[in-house]
């Protein structure tokens, strides 16, 4: 028996190899987290007969298999099949152990139908954080909302201004920063707080922010990276810096599902944190898109929203 974990991850011949010389597998993973790596593009090739050339295979027998699209994992392409045949082969697992129910709700409601619960042990744990602590480069009540360990502070929206530079935002980078240095001063542990950028160019000046606001040094166990290299990582507070000023910059950004209803890197980045997400982003940018437009309908109805 062949027991593949994350198998959501490889692309189908990778997982082919590693099934074929066994009589039965198990397949664990999610699809709507990151998929393969594959070079491939979305549209069919211009000559189909040429192996690995172009986008998807305009193969008839590949496209009655739904195995056209390299991109697709054997997991999900398996996964599909067993729900249209009503065969028995797939199960979910409905009960997580890491966010608390307030964390979860987007992503419990937009990709998991709503059946992925959150276990009583984690279900109402809320950040424990110094309510003392303060700072005069956030207003007060965004500074109260960070710090507080009531349920609706666990979704915490900051809404930027447009910018016109592609790749980077000063200002959510100082938002980030400050909501960061408050969380440490508040005895937040740095290896419990996580920050999540979608580019390489706002990790930079997420850096310069976060030395400015804490004088020195970023200390060691805090994490910034993009959504990719943060995938099997969990931290106490997420903040996620969305970083784009217009809504055609998103398709940099993102990665759908196969139905187009799910951004796997954006379900990646909210489900990493176990009591609070900070997401700061601009509407004018983001509500172009029906999933960020989702999110922030949201972050009104289920959280706190804030002016940068």
């Amino acid at each position: 028996t062949a027991i593949l974990d994350e198998a959501s991850q490889l692309t189908e011949p990778a997982a082919l190899a590693a099934i074929l010389p066994c009589a039965r597998f198990v397949m664990v993973g999610d699809e709507c987290q990151l998929p393969a790596v594959s070079r491939q593009g979305a549209e069919p090739p211009k000559r189909p007969t040429v192996p690995g050339e172009g986008g998807r295979s305009a193969d008839p027998a590949l496209v009655s298999l739904g195995a056209a699209d390299l991109r697709d994992s054997l997991f999900e392409r398996l996964k599909r099949r067993n729900e249209a045949k009503g065969w028995p082969g797939a199960a979910m697992l409905t009960q997580q152990f890491r966010m608390n129910e307030r964390v979860l709700s987007f992503a419990n409601r937009t990709a998991y139908d709503g059946r992925l619960n959150a276990h009583p042990d984690v279900a109402h744990s809320y950040l424990q954080a110094d309510g003392s602590a303060s700072t005069t480069d956030l207003a007060p009540d965004l500074a109260a909302a960070i710090l507080s360990n009531d349920a609706a502070a666990s979704l915490i929206c900051v809404e930027s201004a447009p910018v016109e530079t592609a790749g980077r935002h000063v200002g959510e980078a100082r938002t980030v920063a400050s909501a960061t240095a408050l969380l440490l001063a508040a005895g937040v542990a740095p290896g419990e707080i996580g920050i999540i950028a979608p580019f390489r160019a706002q990790l930079g000046e997420l850096r310069n922010a976060l030395e400015t606001a804490l004088d020195g040094p970023i200390p060691d166990g805090l994490t910034l990276d993009t959504v990719e290299r943060f995938q099997g990582m969990e931290r106490d507070v997420i903040l996620i810096s969305a970083t784009v000023g217009a809504t055609a910059q998103l398709e940099r950004m993102q990665s759908r599902t196969a139905d187009g209803r799910v951004d796997r890197k954006l379900n990646v980045a909210l489900t990493r944190a176990k009591q609070k997400v900070i997401f700061t982003g601009c509407p004018a940018a983001l509500l172009g898109d029906p999933i960020y437009a989702d999110l922030l309908t949201h972050f009104h109805d289920h959280g706190l929203v804030f002016q940068g």
